[in-house]
């Protein structure tokens, strides 16, 4: 299979963007809390600028590593941001640009989270 004309991770994220408005039922509230995610993980670091065919799973191994390493991010949060990875490349091998998702070879097992408040504290008072 041929590849198209490589792209940088940031400029595929705009026309992953433009794709599901136009062409998916992806809710405006999805892509407005993808945007979220983007921005406050991704925008303006190394992986945003590199291109998206060079992208390995040391690479993004090495930056879920660095976002979780202070345990202040949730799973859920991660999970947000991985979706948001995996839907950007699934647009990239769509279009040529990539044949595999290095995504799917990050092992999420090995990262730490938030820890998650047991409820169950709050439901009832003394």
């Amino acid at each position: 299979m041929r590849t198209k004309a490589v792209k940088s991770l940031e400029k595929v994220y705009e026309d992953w963007l433009i794709y599901r408005r136009d062409f998916t039922s992806a809710k405006h509230k999805t892509i407005y809390e993808n945007t979220m995610d983007w921005n406050k993980f991704i925008r303006g670091i190394e992986i945003a600028k590199t291109p998206i065919n060079e992208l390995t799973p040391v690479m993004l191994t090495r930056f879920f590593r660095s976002v979780t390493k202070d345990r202040n991010i949730s799973h859920k949060r991660i999970s947000n941001v991985r979706s948001v990875l995996n839907g950007i490349m699934a647009y990239a091998i769509e279009e040529e640009m990539i044949i595999h998702n290095p995504v799917s070879d990050v092992n999420f097992q090995q990262f730490v989270y938030k820890p998650v408040k047991n409820q169950m504290d709050n439901v009832f008072t003394q």
